[in-house]
């Protein structure tokens, strides 16, 4: 019972600090708008491999139509809030598109992409885009979205590993610490267990909030410049709310947090073994020793699992508690009765078996023939 209760604060622990990663991630995504980037990436590419070669039949004619970029900011375009006759044009306007990829959408159903197709300057290759054509480049358009779909899946994985590491070694995650902590302290691990349903909880808001937010409608124009504002801002907090979370940890006796440690002594020269400090920009940093290094990398990896993993382990290992639980108080007073009912101190007389009452009812029988 008590590995199982360890194991289950060691999850909770992994699932609060992969929540955060999350939601890092998301923030970072919104503020520097890759997924708009992964989308011009896309339509560029099938511009200049399927749509291109179709349209051109000279050097002179491709020269006549739009470049891959162009194609991917008219396909983007938000046609409900942009003025028609392209007024984002010139340095600023382009650098605020780059910056927060304002008046674009990023969810584009095949039907829509069909109807902007026929836009802007491919109107004068309607000949060419004959219905055959058209349908052509529809299938590769879905075909080259599931494919850029697997990869930015993958670069998300990366990219959620890398920010995991960052996590670790900033708040100081070190699984081989945690670990010896709930299994020689039960009454850490309990505590912290106790928290698991809790955990589970903000992960259930924080799925919800990323799925909501992938449905949505993007905003445009100055309302992503204030998005803009607020990821920054939701970043920030959330960082704090780690930190107060480690603080809440360290509270319950979990060894999280660079606090954990003694007073360090100042970095040396030559090999590091154990943990020390340095000076640096009018703050005070923490180098790890090689060893603890290797750790913290080890949570890194740990916690770049995922919340999805880590949150169906929670569940698990609750489940598996709670029916652990349930078979201990099941079998607990059965083995308390059978005790007392071996040592009974008023033992009620028990009947006679079957022969010996049967013997005394033909011995009495018996007596009264001789009586007589």
């Amino acid at each position: 019972m008590q590995w199982l209760t360890a194991l289950l604060a060691f999850a909770t622990t992994m699932l609060m600090f992969s929540i955060v990663v999350s939601t890092l991630v998301e923030m970072i995504h919104r503020i520097f708008g890759l997924r708009a980037k992964g989308m011009q990436l896309m339509l560029g590419n099938l511009y200049s491999r399927v749509i291109l070669p179709k349209l051109t039949k000279s050097e002179g004619d491709a020269k006549e139509l739009l470049t891959p970029q162009e194609f991917a900011a008219l396909i983007m375009e938000n046609r409900a809030t942009t003025e028609k006759g392209d007024p984002s044009t010139g340095w600023i306007s382009g650098f605020l598109r780059w910056f927060v990829d304002w008046a674009v959408v990023t969810d584009i159903p095949v039907e829509v992409f069909t109807q902007k197709l026929a836009s802007s300057r491919l109107v004068g290759a309607a000949d060419v885009l004959t219905d055959e054509v058209v349908m052509d480049i529809s299938q590769k358009y879905e075909a080259f979205g599931k494919e850029v779909s697997l990869y930015f899946e993958s670069r998300a994985r990366l990219f959620s590993v890398c920010v995991a590491f960052f996590v670790a070694w900033t708040f100081y995650v070190h699984p081989y610490k945690l670990a010896v902590a709930f299994l020689k302290n039960p009454e850490i691990a309990g505590a912290v267990a106790e928290k698991a349903a809790d955990v589970h909880a903000q992960y259930a808001v924080l799925m919800e909030k990323l799925n909501t937010a992938a449905a949505a409608k993007p905003e445009t124009g100055a309302g992503s410049t204030e998005d803009l504002k607020g990821a920054i801002a939701a970043l920030q907090e959330k960082l704090t709310e780690a930190e107060n979370q480690t603080k809440e940890l360290r509270t319950l006796g979990a060894p999280v947090g660079w606090e954990v440690n003694p007073a360090l002594k100042s970095c040396a020269l030559g090999a590091v073994t154990v943990d020390c400090s340095f000076g640096a920009f009018g703050t005070n940093w923490t180098l790890p020793s090689i060893a603890n290094a290797f750790w913290l990398l080890v949570g890194g990896l740990l916690v770049g699992l995922g919340a999805p993993f880590w949150a169906q382990a929670v569940s698990s290992l609750t489940a598996s508690r709670d029916v652990s639980r349930r078979i201990a108080e099941i079998v607990a007073p059965n083995g308390v009765a059978t005790a007392k009912a071996a040592v009974p101190q008023d033992a009620a007389p028990q009947p006679d078996s079957v022969p010996v009452t049967t013997f005394k009812v033909a011995r009495a029988a018996g007596q009264k023939n001789v009586a007589k």
